[in-house]
């Protein structure tokens, strides 16, 4: 069954196409038939002439009866554009007071509102992308301000932070120098009670044989001296000072020219300040 169907399916497309090729052809032998008897009219008019039978008799020649009637459908051609020449004249001519003259002005003023129309809207359409513009430029302008002060503020806090590091440099640098030079004393007044030792030891052996004398007795010279050697010797006993940090040493060494290494920016930052006021 599905192979009649299908037999059957290409027959009806075969006939249908058959049909429509001879349609096609009809339609053309139409247009043929019909393109031939207009040329038919054509020439039965062109030849055609109301007075042709009073003329039988007088137009003999036929190349005399063609060429006459070839002229006078050049002067029904010519009186055509005669007329279509008058009447392009006569709409040519404004007349204010006439339909036509009005119907003119109406239009002409119509012309004129849709044309301020059209530039009124494509100016706004300039003046809206500019005003956008102006306005995306302005919050630009905006947040640059702010983050310029933000920036600045933030360069204060820096500089007030770097002006008491340098200061606690200084400070520290002035502690090290003065410790160094405690150090340095502390140091000789050791080399000094080390090489005057024996004699110490020496005097206080001796002053430990000798008998006590009450303190009655003793003179005053003797007691003093008796007092500068105890103080001595429990100088020399007592520890040495302690040694001062390395790192404390060195950030006192380094605080001047941290110092000037943050004038220098200081300086950099107020001539930034200054071109972003003038820009």
């Amino acid at each position: 069954m599905a192979v009649q169907d299908e037999d059957l399916t290409e027959k009806v497309m075969e006939l249908q196409r058959r049909e429509y090729a001879f349609l096609s052809r009809f339609a053309q032998r139409e247009r043929e038939m019909r393109k031939l008897g207009q040329e038919c009219a054509e020439a039965f008019h062109a030849f055609d002439d109301s007075r042709k039978d009073s003329l039988k008799g007088a137009l003999v020649d036929p190349a005399v009866n063609l060429e006459i009637g070839l002229m006078r459908q050049r002067l029904r051609i010519k009186d055509q554009e005669i007329a279509q020449v008058r009447e392009e004249l006569q709409n040519a001519q404004y007349q204010p007071n006439s339909m036509q003259g009005k119907k003119l002005l109406d239009k002409c003023n119509h012309l004129q509102e849709e044309n301020a129309e059209i530039a009124r809207q494509l100016s706004e359409e300039k003046l809206q992308v500019l005003r956008i513009q102006l306005c995306a430029e302005r919050r630009k302008r905006l947040q640059l301000r702010q983050r310029i002060a933000q920036l600045d503020q933030y360069a204060e806090k820096v500089d007030e932070e770097n002006d008491k590091m340098t200061k606690k440099f200084t400070d520290l640098g002035q502690s090290l120098k003065e410790t160094r030079a405690e150090v340095e004393r502390y140091k000789k007044e050791i080399e000094e009670m080390k090489s005057g030792k024996k004699r110490k030891d020496a005097a206080a052996k001796a002053a430990q044989e000798t008998p006590e004398v009450p303190a009655e007795e003793v003179p005053p010279e003797q007691a003093k001296r008796r007092k500068k050697d105890k103080i001595l010797k429990e100088a020399v006993q007592s520890p040495p000072p302690p040694a001062v940090p390395e790192p404390v040493a060195e950030a006192a060494e380094t605080a001047e020219d941290e110092a000037e290494r943050k004038r220098r920016k200081k300086e950099k930052k107020e001539k930034k300040k200054e071109k972003v006021k003038k820009g």
